[in-house]
């Protein structure tokens, strides 16, 4: 009967109903079914379905910046491998929320309304900071050329969204893993040969 507890129940119920229906089809009906609630009981955390998607894409987006964060040992990697460990957990994130991700990969986020779209703009914004610092830790390092620490997090994060959908959404029998030394790999040498 722990209200937070509760809170956290509907909110994974929220992202299992959302796979399955997707945003449009998605009723409170369908999350109270998953969460094993009355639908009364959503209404004691959330006004209306904006108001539930808004709070689940707060707690998601707070979520995959703070796993980045608290990475065992992080601070005590070098710069390279800072990233590399990041890149990996990331990863981890995408594929056990794969059902948000891909709805968010499909949708502009406003579509959850205005709370949500804000909250997963200020989340992704410090997220790209913090990558931004610890690339611009790299390029002290000497482990990356000089350039836009914002940009190069720009990349490398457009690179681990894709790569995490990749992986979940595949074309069946396609033989491609995609990995966080991929996705490094990609990030450190690109596509193209130097001349």
């Amino acid at each position: 009967d722990d209200p937070d507890l509760r809170k956290r129940q509907i909110l994974v119920a929220a992202e299992a109903a959302l796979g399955e229906k997707g945003y449009h089809g998605l009723l409170l009906d369908d999350v109270a079914r998953h969460a094993h609630v009355a639908k009364g009981t959503l209404y004691l955390y959330f006004q209306n379905k904006e108001d539930l998607l808004a709070d689940f894409t707060e707690n998601i987006a707070r979520d995959f910046a703070a796993r980045a964060s608290v990475i065992p040992g992080l601070d005590q990697m070098a710069p390279l491998d800072q990233l590399r460990a990041i890149v990996k957990e990331q990863l981890t994130f995408l594929s056990e929320h794969k059902n948000y991700f891909a709805e968010i990969c499909f949708h502009r986020p406003e579509i959850y309304g205005r709370k949500a779209a804000n909250a997963l703009r200020q989340h992704h914004g410090n997220h790209v900071r913090f990558l931004a610092g610890k690339i611009q830790k790299c390029i002290e390092s000497g482990d990356l050329r000089g350039q836009d620490p914002s940009l190069g997090a720009l990349t490398l994060l457009a690179l681990v969204e894709m790569a995490g959908f990749f992986a979940d959404h595949a074309e069946p029998g396609t033989s491609t893993r995609v990995t966080d030394e991929t996705v490094m790999a990609l990030f450190l040498k690109g596509l193209g040969r130097e001349k």
